[in-house]
């Protein structure tokens, strides 16, 4: 399974994989698609991105999928 990198965007943005985290937004959307996230799901995704140690691994590859299923269920 390839590593996915993680990209920090200007003004706090963060990319993981197809994941796009925007701190000062406080949007996310997985490969373009917005995910809508209670205050609570972002800042719970914010910080298993943050330790996810750039999406490697179970835990990025489980970050991957709840955000994936997200993004499918618009949830």
């Amino acid at each position: 399974m390839a590593r996915d990198k993680e990209i920090r965007v200007g003004d706090g943005a963060l990319v993981v994989g197809e994941i796009l985290l925007d701190h000062s937004g406080r949007t996310v959307s997985v490969a373009g698609t917005p995910v809508e996230l209670t205050g609570i799901e972002f800042d719970l995704l914010a910080l298993l991105l943050a330790t996810s140690k750039g999406g490697a691994g179970v835990a990025g590859s489980a970050i991957v999928v709840l955000a994936s299923t997200l993004a499918a269920t618009g949830t």
